[in-house]
This record gives C-alpha cells, structure tokens and sequence, in this order.
C-alpha cells in the first residue's frame, strides 16, 4: 500500500532491488584490512545456501540479512550505535535476528571483561564491560518490552506468528551447518580428528543425534 504495489510481479521486483542493494552492501562489506575487495568472502555470502534460495522469492528474510551485514560491518568499525540501529531494524523486519543483537551483545562484553582467569575478575571490570556494552542490552530489552506489551511478536497476524520450539528447525540447520562448513572442516580434518581423540563424548553426541 505505500508503495502503490498490487501485483505479484510489483513485488518480485521489489525483492530483485532488495537482492540488488544486499549485493553493493556486499561490495562495501568484503574488504580485507587493506580496503582490497574480497571477491572469496562476498561469494560466500552471497551464495550462502540459507540465503540463496529467497532471491528470487517475495520473502524479507533478505532485507533483515542485508542489514545485519551492514550492523556487522559497522560493529567492524566499533560504531555500536549504528551497529544497534541497523540489527534493531532487522528484527524489526525478521525476528530471529535478535540472535545476531546477542551476538553483538556477548562479543563487546567480552571484548572489556578480561576471562583469563574469571576469580581474578572484579566488579569494577564487570560494571565496565556492562558500561560499554549497554547499547545492545537496551535494544533486547527493548524488544522484550514490546513482546510483552503487545502479547506476541507480530501485530495483525498473530495465527501465524505463535512463538514455538520447532524441533524439525534443529534437523534442517545440522544439514545446512554441514553444506556450509564441510569445506572447512576438510581442509582442517586433521585438527577435526585431534579434537575428536581428546574428546571421544563428541562422537557419542553425533552417534546419538
């Protein structure tokens, strides 16, 4: 309605400019620390298999995924303001992508809180690592409040937003995890196998799943 859209192809093209911007987004992000872009790293996510199979969708997943890389990139930069704004945006647009605002959260905490030895830590360094950190603590919280204030995550279509454990998610991700990092883990097989030596419980979990 804002945007006069009334047919289906109105909006495939809506999502085929959205694909568009994810990838200048994309063209700013990949960087090295020398500003060379990195054509390796914007392949990957661009064709990241979670990811790729909404292009050609009317789906919003891609604009909550174009603006968590431009929160990443800007947290990159230590601009945790915008950094909040930007995820703040995406959940407003997708929800889960709270996870990515804890993510943030949970990295500039520790980035300040010394856990070399987590006796030794005190509770000056734990209010210093809050201080720092309480832009991301606010932006959870703030969509905590507006979950309890307006009983749930969606207004309008609640039937078909009811907060559930998906248990058949869990299944999809460990294939997914296994399309997206199995290169890595051959590359690395020998340190994959160390680890499973020293921790046999390991294969028990997998064994088990």
């Amino acid at each position: 309605q804002l945007f006069g859209l009334v047919s289906v192809l109105d909006f495939r093209l809506l999502s085929f400019a959205l694909t568009g911007l994810m990838i200048l987004v994309l063209i700013r992000v990949s960087r090295d620390e020398n500003g060379a872009f990195n054509w390796l790293l914007a392949s990957q996510l661009f064709f990241l298999p979670i990811a790729l199979p909404y292009y050609p969708l009317i789906y919003t997943d891609i604009l909550a995924l174009t603006l968590l890389y431009c929160a990443y990139h800007q947290f990159s930069l230590k601009h945790h303001g915008l950094t909040v704004l930007l995820a703040g945006l995406a959940v407003l647009i997708r929800q889960p992508s709270l996870v990515w605002l804890g993510l943030f959260l949970c990295v500039c905490f520790f980035e300040h809180l010394p856990i070399k030895s987590l006796k030794k830590i005190s509770i000056h360094q734990f209010f210093h690592a809050i201080k720092k950190s309480w832009l991301y603590v606010a932006g959870i919280i703030g969509f905590l409040l507006y979950f309890f204030l307006a009983g749930g995550i969606s207004q309008g279509a609640e039937e078909f937003h009811q907060v559930s454990i998906n248990v058949t998610n869990v299944y999809f991700m460990v294939v997914v995890f296994w399309l997206v990092f199995w290169p890595l883990l051959l590359s690395r097989y020998q340190q994959v196998l160390s680890v499973l030596r020293q921790n046999k419980w390991i294969i028990l979990l997998v064994v088990i799943g």
